[in-house]
């Protein structure tokens, strides 16, 4: 895995400091539970341009989850994933 270091953190979403422990962001908890949920999904035999559709919509508070959502998972307003965005995770 390669790790891009960034002016406020790295890509993965964690903070490095030598003095402090490391923190996660709301997008690294995010990014995983919408892991979770694909593979979820993807074993119960759904497409995964009706997955893309399903966790747009979980997103939005249309559906509810296959899994269970995460402590502090929020989603932005109008919160869309694409087919390819799904294939990757």
């Amino acid at each position: 895995m390669v790790v891009v270091q960034l002016d406020r953190g790295v890509v993965n979403g964690t903070f490095r400091n030598g003095n402090k422990p490391r923190k996660t962001t709301g997008r690294a908890v995010r990014a995983r539970w919408v892991e979770a949920e694909g593979l979820r999904l993807k074993q119960m035999g759904m497409s995964y341009e009706a997955i893309a559709v399903h966790i747009t919509e979980i997103g939005r508070g249309l559906e509810p989850p296959a899994v269970a959502l995460l402590d502090g998972v929020t989603f932005p307003t109008n919160y869309k994933i694409s087919n390819l965005q799904t294939e990757r995770v």
